[in-house]
């Protein structure tokens, strides 16, 4: 078995291997690149989203696409506030707990030496 690796490491992997052949007439990575729209897009993708909307639309690009089709690339920008937004809820509550723990800790310790808090 190989090595296990990141969805967005495995994504991009994908995105850049989409290949197809002259008799296809360009259906086949159309084909593709339809499944990986509907795997990105029903995945909650926690990071690295500017890495596979940069393969994406450099995919689309060689595709002759100007734009985006799938609306992947708006999907991942969406993911993406909304993994910055965690973040930083996890980040305040982290830091709310901190204060907390030092407090009761203070608390302890003034109460052990006979001296109170203003």
């Amino acid at each position: 078995m190989s090595e296990r690796k990141p969805f967005h490491e495995t994504i991009v992997e994908a995105i850049n291997n989409v290949t197809d052949s002259p008799e296809s007439n360009g259906i086949q990575s159309r084909s593709q690149m339809l499944l990986l729209a509907g795997l990105i897009k029903s995945t909650k993708i926690p990071k690295n989203h500017d890495a596979i909307s940069l393969a994406w639309a450099q995919n689309c690009g060689m595709m002759g696409f100007n734009e985006d089709p799938w609306g992947v690339r708006e999907y991942l920008l969406e993911q993406k506030r909304e993994a910055e937004a965690e973040a930083r809820a996890e980040q305040e509550k982290a830091a709310h707990e901190a204060t907390r723990a030092f407090d009761k800790w203070e608390d302890q310790t003034e109460e052990g030496h006979g001296r109170h808090r203003p």
